[in-house]
């Protein structure tokens, strides 16, 4: 079973009882998931289990908490 069908089976079954419980795992799965990764599974987990409306707020719950990447100003070379 792969990681996108998994979280899509614990949002159809209740394994996560409101929007928030979704919000780490989403999270974890834009953080790290593959290119492979299927959004169009658990996008429509969550549409037919609470709505569009839904997966909008989890989506935007998901990406706010994820961390600020850390760039580092690049340095030229020193002219000779």
């Amino acid at each position: 079973m792969s990681a996108a069908t998994e979280l899509a089976a614990k949002i159809t079954t209740t394994a996560y009882k409101t929007r928030d419980d979704v919000v780490p795992y989403y999270r974890v799965a834009i953080a790290f998931a593959d290119p492979e990764f299927d959004w169009t599974v658990v996008n429509k987990a969550i549409i037919e289990r609470w709505s569009l409306d839904a997966l909008g707020y989890i989506k935007h719950k998901a990406w706010t908490a994820l961390p600020e990447p850390e760039f580092t100003k690049p340095t030229l070379p020193e002219d000779d």
